[in-house]
C-alpha cells in the first residue's frame, strides 16, 4: 500500500515535470513562429523596396 502511494506521488512528479516542459517547447514553438512571421514581413517589405529601387 505504502508503495503504491510512493508510486503515485512519483507519477505525479513526473506528470508535473512533463507538462512544464511541453508548456516551455509550446511557449519556444509560439516564439520560432513569431520569428518566422516577421522575417517574411521583413523580406517583403526588402523586396518592396528593392523594387521600387530598380523601377526608378
Amino acid at each position: 500500500n505504502t508503495r503504491l502511494i510512493n508510486q503515485k506521488k512519483k507519477m505525479e512528479s513526473d506528470l508535473s515535470q512533463l507538462q512544464s516542459e511541453v508548456e516551455e517547447a509550446v511557449q519556444e514553438c509560439r516564439n520560432a513562429e513569431e520569428k518566422a512571421k516577421k522575417a517574411i514581413t521583413d523580406a517583403a517589405m526588402m523586396a518592396e523596396e528593392l523594387k521600387k529601387e530598380q523601377d526608378t
